[in-house]
């Protein structure tokens, strides 16, 4: 584990933006200095992690987080024929209708670039034993292939999935849902310690009761295909797999220094010692259910991770530089449309600004039902308002401390 370090680059224009726009210095509410992300990390040559290279990490420590990670390889997954199978108590997933109708989509044309991406992707589904030839008679649906970032976060990568509308649409849904990032963020406390996890293809880990395959088949090459395992774009797949890892990281009594987000776990502790043990602790729990992780998405012992974004360290929550870019950088919108992207954007990150409500009122009046956009709709008012939430998010100290039960709580109402 003895790989080369790698520094993260600075953008030479932030945001993708004509002009190099600086970020205003990241201060605490206090006055001090933020300490900022590491952004020296050493990859792993053999499991292709990342880890943080921290001057509080000894030596000794850090020769046990070697032996910890190696006795560990097993639960990472370098490919899709290396995943998992969730094996756990909670069982396959399932499908359950309402009806028990036909849901049948003759197959659809495609560009010869979309076959092409069909053919390369079903290839290692099928190599992986994900899918497998279908003789229903019932059901079929067609493959839909959505724009998606690559690894360089450029959007030229394609995500292939089922258009599985009708079968949604007919399917009882599953009300358990992923926590909302506020109840996860107050679990962190003063954490100094941070490791993040992602479950490579992780709805591809969970098995799909075999009565149900037959309602995925697909179309591909004039065939139909099934899925053996659960797929990205069913109506319960989200819900379905947030239930398998509350409930595997509780039955292995994590709660106190683990939790998720879907396929996203973060693992905090207050000290190195205890993070060798909890991250070692997590993996064992991953093992014993068959789930596996991505393991270049897995950053292990760092100060500071994004997660759900937002930057997570033992100071509390701070906003992305990259979303900051974006909201400094979004210009008068001419549409209702371009108005809810912009009032999305500035609301995700209303935490770190007092009194957004008010501020943003001038906006919001602006979503009303009637409101008819043209050249006059979009008044110095809403200029103003739109200026003077840019300026809040330009200030310094934007730091969300999270609550601890041990310190004095003053509660500030919006």
């Amino acid at each position: 584990m003895t790989g080369c370090t790698t520094e993260l680059p600075d953008q030479p224009a932030r945001g993708g933006l004509a002009h190099e726009v600086s970020l205003p210095s990241m201060t605490t509410p206090e006055g001090n200095r933020y300490p900022g992300a590491r952004t020296s990390f050493t990859k792993d040559p053999q499991g292709g992690f990342l880890w943080c290279e921290r001057p509080d990490m000894d030596p000794d420590l850090r020769a046990k987080f070697k032996v910890m990670l190696t006795d560990n390889d097993p639960v990472f997954a370098c490919s899709l024929k290396d995943l998992g199978c969730y094996h756990g108590e909670m069982g396959p997933a399932t499908i359950e209708l309402v009806h028990d109708r036909p849901i049948w989509q003759p197959q659809c044309s495609h560009s010869p670039l979309e076959l092409k991406i069909q053919e390369e992707k079903c290839t290692v589904l099928r190599d992986a034993g994900i899918i497998v030839p279908s003789s229903s008679t019932k059901y079929a649906m067609n493959v839909t292939m959505p724009a998606k970032k690559d690894a360089d976060g450029q959007w030229t990568d394609r995500r292939y999935c089922c258009d599985a509308r009708p079968l949604n649409a007919a399917t009882k849904p599953n009300c358990y849902a992923p926590p909302t990032p506020e109840q996860l963020f107050q679990h962190i406390g003063d954490a100094k310690w941070l490791s993040k996890m992602d479950c490579r293809a992780a709805f591809n880990q969970i098995p799909l009761a075999e009565a149900d395959q037959d309602k995925t088949s697909f179309w591909w090459g004039g065939k139909l295909w099934k899925y053996t395992r659960n797929l990205y774009g069913l109506r319960n797949t989200t819900g379905q797999f947030q239930m398998i890892i509350d409930h595997e990281l509780h039955r292995c009594k994590l709660d106190h220094c683990a939790m998720a987000f879907i396929d996203d776990i973060l693992v905090f502790s207050p000290s190195g010692e205890q993070h060798l043990r909890d991250c070692a602790a997590v993996f064992a729990c991953l093992r014993q259910c068959g789930l596996k992780l991505h393991p270049e998405k897995t950053i292990i012992a760092a100060e500071e991770v994004e997660f759900l974004g937002h930057m997570v360290s033992a100071q509390g929550l701070r906003p992305m530089d990259a979303k900051i870019v974006a909201i400094l950088a979004l210009q008068p919108p001419k549409t209702l449309t371009e108005l809810q992207v912009l009032l999305g954007l500035a609301n995700y990150y209303r935490c770190y600004v007092p009194k957004f409500s008010e501020l943003a009122a001038p906006l919001n009046e602006l979503t009303r039902k009637g409101v008819m956009w043209d050249e006059s709709t979009w008044q110095p008012r809403h200029q103003a308002a739109l200026d003077a939430l840019k300026d809040c998010f330009w200030q310094e100290g934007l730091i969300v401390r999270l609550v601890h039960p041990g310190r004095l709580l003053i509660l500030h109402t919006d």
